[in-house]
């Protein structure tokens, strides 16, 4: 065990991890890029051509992703601008490693677990593995976790140049993606309940709604209607809610009406109806069906959670065995870390990255569940399991 700490404690540990985690994610990335280039191209490439091109973007989502890659098709061109999009992913993926640091570091004040966190991060096999992936989620979740850093820093500090970054990066986040949004609002209604100087929130309040409110207008320009999603999340709702919804299921194997159908049906409504279908039809299962809704937050609740996955190109007999070996293990270590910590008097900085983690949990008791989306918790949950590591490795030790 001796071995444990000389290894995190040991003057070359952040090259090890800096090197190791992104030689990993780099290679995983690069030799599979062959397999997901179709359909990569097929969700992100169009758009970001387009934009590259000067013919402008029309989406109702946030362009930031798009408009780094329409940045890398300018540079390297349309045929190898994949390659520096996986790198910068990975470089994203260790800047994600040294937030995990610094936000165990601060809620458990041990040096060593947060070294562990980092570690933890950069070679959890899950998480490399979901490098092979290119997708805006490796973003979404930097962001998340750095917004859940400035909120502990807020809290620690309270004063306005801590508030002011908070607030940037608040509405930043929300900006790239709005499913953040209520983890913001419980934030801030956290810092109330913590007696934080008021002008302080209104302060990062101000700054979140500028970013939201200018998208939103940006969108109303173009379009004539304040939209501050990309037109998925009614959908995704439609996915989780509906009567053939057996499972819980959704997203990969969609139970629904096949979209032809509901095509069908929503052109032969007036213009007025088309935009609220969704949400109608959701609303008449919900009243009609509450004991079948209560069931299926069950089940979701159970898909989330799983070991194994669910999602098709994840079943295959390696990738089921990376994914069971990363994700027990990962939360038996974070359940525990809760448990030993409970009467701690620091505990309240631990509420940060558990108020995100309910939050997601949440969110998925409504829309459809997959395994891709738990990945956002997992490095939170990463931050929890490593002080636990570290309380098991000095118990043995000692």
């Amino acid at each position: 065990m001796n071995f444990f700490k000389q290894l995190v404690n040991h003057k070359y540990y952040w090259l090890f991890i800096l090197l190791g985690g992104f030689f990993l994610r780099a290679l995983a990335g690069l030799y599979w890029q062959h397999q997901q280039l179709p359909d990569y191209h097929s969700q992100y490439a169009p758009t970001a051509e387009a934009l590259a091109a000067g013919l402008g973007y029309g989406m109702a989502k946030p362009p930031g992703f798009i408009l780094f890659l329409a940045a890398l098709v300018k540079i390297f061109g349309q045929t190898s601008y994949i390659y520096p999009s996986i790198l910068v992913q990975s470089v994203v993926a260790l800047l994600l490693c040294y937030f995990l640091y610094k936000i165990t570091t601060a809620i458990f004040n041990s040096e060593t677990a947060g070294r562990w966190a980092a570690g933890l991060g950069a070679f959890y096999p899950w998480l490399i593995f979901y490098a092979t992936q290119l997708s805006m989620e490796h973003w979404f979740v930097f962001w998340v976790v750095l917004s859940i850093y400035c909120s502990i820093i807020f809290d620690q500090k309270r004063d306005w140049p801590s508030a002011v970054l908070l607030g940037l990066v608040f509405g930043f986040t929300s900006w790239v993606r709005t499913v953040f949004l209520p983890y913001v609002v419980l934030a801030v209604a956290f810092f109330l309940f913590r007696k934080i100087p008021w002008p302080k929130i209104v302060m990062v309040g101000l700054l979140v709604l500028c970013f939201i409110g200018s998208w939103g207008t940006y969108n109303y320009c173009r379009g004539g209607e304040w939209s501050f999603t990309g037109g998925n999340a009614d959908h995704n709702l439609y996915l989780g809610l509906n009567p053939l919804n057996k499972t819980g299921g959704g997203i990969w194997g969609e139970e629904a009406p096949p979209l032809e159908e509901i095509y069908k049906i929503m052109n032969s409504l007036p213009p007025d109806k088309r935009q609220t279908w969704y949400k109608d039809e959701v609303k008449k299962f919900v009243r009609e069906n509450p004991r079948q809704v209560l069931i299926l937050a069950v089940k979701k609740m159970y898909i989330f959670w799983r070991p194994y996955p669910r999602a098709p190109q994840y079943t295959n007999p390696l990738t089921s065995t990376v994914i069971f070996c990363s994700f027990v293990p990962l939360v038996l270590l974070a359940a525990y870390t809760l448990w030993i910590f409970r009467q701690a008097k620091n505990y309240v900085l631990l509420t940060y990255p558990l108020l995100y983690i309910v939050q997601l949990n949440a969110i998925h008791l409504v829309f459809a569940g997959s395994l891709v989306y738990r990945f956002p918790i997992e490095p939170l949950l990463i931050c929890l399991a490593a002080y636990g590591l570290d309380n098991i490795l000095r118990r043995v030790i000692d």
